[in-house]
């Protein structure tokens, strides 16, 4: 039996969409921003890749898009835009996931390296 895991990345964004394929999903914020995970052996992330992605990655070819369905099937994706604004009205970059806050949060504590002054010799 497979543990139900909790997805933390969302935990500070609201949800309208969920869908999920047979090893892979994709989400839809309020915001209208899609995120996508999991297998993508036939492209199905529609991440211009096949390389599978074990956390959610933003879909920055629908940034601009004002999608209102995502639909998955087995190895497949459908984003459905609406055909009488397909255009989001100022579309920006979305907050960070909380994934990627964790992980600037582990940079920035990192100490600092400081570099030797060098040695300047006076002339007399």
């Amino acid at each position: 039996m497979v543990k139900p895991t909790l997805v933390r990345d969302f935990k500070d964004k609201k949800i309208s969409l969920i869908s999920a394929g047979a090893h892979h999903s994709v989400i839809m914020t309020q915001q209208g921003d899609v995120y996508v995970c999991g297998n993508n052996k036939d492209g199905q992330l529609g991440l211009g890749d096949c390389e599978a992605r074990n956390s959610f990655t933003y879909l920055r070819s629908l940034a601009d898009k004002n999608v209102y369905r995502l639909f998955c099937g087995g190895n497949h994706t459908w984003a459905l835009i609406d055909e009488f604004m397909p255009m989001r009205v100022r579309p920006r970059v979305p907050s960070p996931l909380y994934q990627e806050i964790e992980e600037i949060k582990k940079v920035e504590a990192l100490p600092k390296q400081v570099e030797p002054k060098p040695d300047v010799k006076k002339n007399k």
